[in-house]
């Protein structure tokens, strides 16, 4: 079961999805199951550091990747908001040229990648 909210109060700073007909919207996973909260964004920026940066200048709530911002976290720089809830975790893809050889370093950095997020 999903749950909408209309937080027109909510100024977010997040990437443009042009794939959601009805505007921004982040969905968050709790106890009461999925929830979908409407935003209003004041600014759109397509790069986690950009999206960094804005929160830090107080430009807005943002939704970002626990690893981008924990050091703000924990330094108090940012403050966290709904721990309870959690959020859909999105793919990563790393990329090279087919035709180039494995090399033992390439190796390592793609192990590496697939240890931290999994």
């Amino acid at each position: 079961m999903s749950r909408r909210n209309s937080a027109s109060a909510l100024v977010g700073i997040g990437s443009p999805y042009p794939d959601w007909p009805d505007g921004q919207r982040w969905s968050f996973f709790g106890t009461e199951g999925e929830v979908y909260v409407d935003i209003k964004n004041r600014i759109q920026i397509n790069n986690g550091f950009g999206i960094r940066y804005a929160a830090l200048a107080g430009a807005g709530i943002v939704m970002q990747r626990a690893e981008l911002v924990a050091e703000d976290i924990a330094e108090g720089r940012l403050q966290a908001l709904l721990s309870d809830y959690k959020i859909q975790s999105r793919p990563r893809h790393i990329v090279w040229l087919e035709n180039r050889k494995m090399t033992p370093k390439l190796r390592a950095f793609i192990d590496f990648v697939a240890e931290v997020y999994r």
